[in-house]
């Protein structure tokens, strides 16, 4: 009788075991998408953005000049707040390690001496951990589109991995591939050098604010005027376009994706303009902080609207024209990535996920559409006025890109698949 007990008690217990190892081993599926963003995240902000001289030699803010509060003097200073920010958190968090004991109260002094790791501490480790932590936090609405968008783990991870594989410029071998089989037919500019120019704070902050729209819409599409306002003021930190942008993509929705399926000109309009005021105010604000925090004057050429933007014409925006096939080009070549990888996502996810209503992913694709025609916009009017470099600019609208082909290809498999049902089901 004993010996019946222990051994159901043994099987209790192993079961208990079993049942625990399971359950860690779920945990731990459930937060590889994490792991790998977090991971992947770290490797493209290193690989496009850091490195040892920059921070070292050069202020927090991309080489551009400060004012006398260590901020920019531009209208980017979004990304530059939440670094100063961290650089606080790790400078307070660097007293709690051993870096250079002598510059502490109570040293007693050592006979054998000590490694000054102080300068090395501050000057390297915190600025280092600020500037990556900032950028995982601009791009950490990529990580939540791939929860909000996909069920299986699987699916987020290849999403994830996509994603951070177009932020960092795209796998060459795709890039070569089509440089090679369009060559006998089309003069395509191969224009690898668009993969030089360094990817800025702004430029991650514009990747993940696409994301943040996309995300808005998907969870509301009862947006008020003054959540339009706040939004466009919020993207207006980070990057000039991004206010303009918000404003275009909430008025779309209203237009394209209406709560009762009836177009609202009236809701799309209110939204255009609380967007323009939020976004002018944060303007008005930034343009006013960097005039009263600099001592540069204006001058000469400069010093009208009209001149300025003479200016930039004659300097950029012309040449910008003069080779608008080029430039166009060049676009393509920088969606071209995201919308292969796209597509492979959505036949994998189409595959692996449960199926869904046509209506549902049609309206995911319309989500993902509008944030990234809205943001195309913007970037194609600044080619009147500012250099052509689309590794940057355009790169909110490749991450974007991505979501949009893997969506598509959702919708298309799953209408196939609802159309095949009904015919089925259909009675003779």
């Amino acid at each position: 009788m004993a010996t019946n007990e222990q051994a159901r008690g043994q099987r209790g217990t192993d079961a208990l075991s079993l049942a625990n190892g399971v359950t860690a081993a779920a945990g731990l599926v459930r937060i590889l998408p994490l792991l790998v963003f977090l991971g992947l995240g770290v490797f493209v902000v290193v690989f496009r953005d850091l490195s040892v001289h920059r921070i070292l030699l050069h202020s927090p803010e991309n080489l551009l000049p400060l004012d006398m509060n260590g901020l920019p003097v531009s209208l980017r200073v979004g990304s530059v707040l939440i670094e100063r920010a961290f650089q606080g958190i790790f400078g307070v968090f660097a007293h709690l390690v051993m870096g250079d004991p002598a510059s502490y109260p109570l040293f007693p002094g050592s006979p054998w001496g000590n490694n000054d790791r102080g300068s090395e501490l501050n000057g390297f480790t915190v600025p280092l951990m600020a500037r990556a932590c900032t950028q995982l936090l601009l791009l950490s609405p990529v990580y939540w589109a791939a929860l909000t968008f996909f069920r299986t783990t699987g699916v987020r991870l290849l999403y994830l991995i996509a994603v951070t594989s177009t932020v960092g410029g795209g796998a060459p071998l795709v890039i070569n591939t089509f440089f090679t089989m369009v060559q006998p037919v089309i003069n395509w500019p191969h224009s690898y050098y668009m993969w030089d120019v360094r990817t800025n704070s702004h430029d991650f902050a514009a990747v993940g604010m696409v994301h943040l729209l996309a995300l808005t819409l998907r969870a509301s599409s009862r947006i008020g005027a003054g959540q339009a306002a706040l939004l466009a003021a919020f993207g207006q930190l980070f990057f000039e376009n991004l206010g303009l942008a918000t404003g275009l993509c909430l008025a779309a929705a209203a237009l394209i994706l209406p709560p009762d399926g009836k177009v609202r000109w009236r809701v799309a309009l209110t939204r255009l303009v609380s967007a323009g005021l939020g976004s002018s105010t944060a303007l008005a604000a930034l343009m006013g902080i960097a005039y009263l925090n600099t001592e540069r004057v204006l001058s000469g050429r400069l010093n009208s609207l009209g001149d300025y933007a003479g200016h930039y014409w004659k300097e950029v925006g012309q040449h910008n024209f003069a080779w608008l096939n080029v430039s166009l080009a060049n676009l393509a070549t920088i969606l071209l990535f995201p919308c292969f990888a796209g597509v492979i996502c959505g036949l994998l996810a189409a595959l692996l996920e449960p199926q869904t209503d046509p209506e549902r992913r049609k309206r995911d694709a319309l989500i993902t559409l509008i944030p990234m025609a809205a943001v195309l916009v913007t970037v194609l009017l600044g080619l009147v006025n500012s250099t052509w470099e689309p590794a940057r600019q355009a790169l909110p609208a490749a991450a974007m890109m991505l979501l949009l082909s893997t969506s598509l290809i959702r919708w298309l498999i799953s209408t196939c698949r609802f159309g095949r049902n009904n015919s089925t089901n259909r009675p003779l």
